[in-house]
């Protein structure tokens, strides 16, 4: 299926948030969640899971919250361009009854990570298809695991088993490699932290050369008839 995609990254400081209010205003849902190599399967339409991160500002700064069924991950993020940190991050120990695989993978592994501040990357993303705008939110660690929320709830859906695509070496130095077991590839665009592309591969897309690139952070939009996908990537 074919999408018009308009990126829009949401460059945010501890200054310009109320200017852009896109991640605090809007319902954010679990689509997708990958760590360490394996995608877990997210539940749907099941009233002992939550999908929801909240993003909220208050009059001591700001305040993350996410869980999925009795323990909550939550924190007190500071903001730069681009990425948050995790100040005084928390979690309940209420026990894991359903879902504990993801639970602890997501809550744990993912957002608490020992109770230590970390930095994670986000961009949001705006698409446009014949259902009208879509919002997208990436959240992503420094080894590229990565979350994947929508402003819709996940529906019960049949899985797309063969729409998987992973990208290597990374860190990367001249050539990014491109690897999926569907051929289904349209286009893939390199977008940098401030929302610009700078590189974009529509017939060699299983090698792309990045040699041009200044050394940084990276996101690669690869967008397929069975969807699109978002990976991030650092270029030395």
């Amino acid at each position: 299926m074919k999408k018009l995609i308009l990126l829009l990254i949401i460059l945010t400081s501890l200054q310009g948030l109320a200017q852009q209010p896109l991640l605090f205003q809007t319902d954010w849902y679990l689509h997708s969640f990958t760590y360490d190599g394996m995608e877990y399967d997210i539940p749907a339409n099941d009233p002992f899971y939550s999908q929801q991160i909240f993003f909220d500002e208050t009059n001591d700064g700001y305040f993350l919250s996410t869980y999925i069924t009795s323990e909550t991950f939550s924190a007190s993020p500071t903001f730069e361009p681009g990425t948050f940190t995790t100040v005084m991050p928390t979690i309940t120990l209420g026990g894991c009854e359903f879902y504990c695989d993801l639970e602890q993978a997501y809550l744990y592994d993912f957002f608490f990570r020992e109770g230590d501040p970390y930095t994670f990357t986000y961009v949001t993303v705006i698409i446009t298809d014949e259902s009208g705008e879509v919002f997208e939110l990436y959240i992503t660690d420094q080894d590229g695991n990565q979350a994947v929320y929508r402003d819709t709830p996940l529906l019960s859906v049949p899985k797309q088993e063969n729409f998987v695509i992973s990208i290597y070496p990374n860190p990367a130095t001249d050539q990014l490699f491109l690897k999926s077991e569907s051929n289904s590839i349209q286009s893939v665009s390199i977008i940098n932290l401030q929302g610009q592309k700078v590189l974009g591969f529509t017939d060699q897309t299983e090698v792309m050369d990045i040699s041009q690139l200044s050394s940084g952070a990276y996101f690669v939009e690869i967008t397929a008839e069975e969807g699109k996908t978002m990976k991030r990537f650092i270029k030395k």
